[in-house]
């Protein structure tokens, strides 16, 4: 048998929006013996996680195939609102969905922040992503 058989590996991440996959870099070209299985392997990417995959047999000709899919990892933002704690799922990468400004007697909203002091990390929804699982805390103003 030829030990010498090409074979492809190709890897997939899912979109953020999760209803994709888009392949990530090349063609991965691979060399194994024709008639047995190959040895693909997946790889780290931040953020997501691989798929069971199968091997296949090398083929003589050349053309085999091992297509690897990975997961975006799903993450919990936790907003934190007058002590009170509400929830909502995030892929990693995703932007988070600004809920309804909060409403406290006395105060004014003034925002969202990834610091429990709430001083020095305004989330901005337009751009911050989600990487982890979080808290998001309201900030307020006292009515003048």
């Amino acid at each position: 048998a030829n030990d010498a058989t090409r074979y492809t590996v190709r890897h997939y991440q899912q979109n953020v929006v999760g209803d994709e996959y888009t392949q990530i870099g090349r063609d991965e070209v691979k060399y194994g013996e024709t008639d047995t299985e190959t040895a693909a392997a997946a790889n780290h990417y931040e953020g997501f996680t691989p798929l069971d995959f199968e091997q296949v047999t090398i083929a003589g000709d050349g053309l085999a195939v091992v297509d690897i899919y990975y997961d975006r990892n799903v993450h919990t933002v936790t907003w934190e609102i007058n002590g009170e704690h509400t929830a909502q799922t995030c892929r990693y990468g995703e932007l988070v969905r600004r809920p309804e400004d909060p409403v406290k007697e006395g105060y004014v909203f003034d925002g969202w922040y990834w610091d429990v002091e709430r001083e020095h990390r305004p989330w901005d929804f337009a751009q911050d992503t989600v990487e982890d699982s979080m808290y998001l805390y309201a900030r307020w103003q006292p009515v003048p």
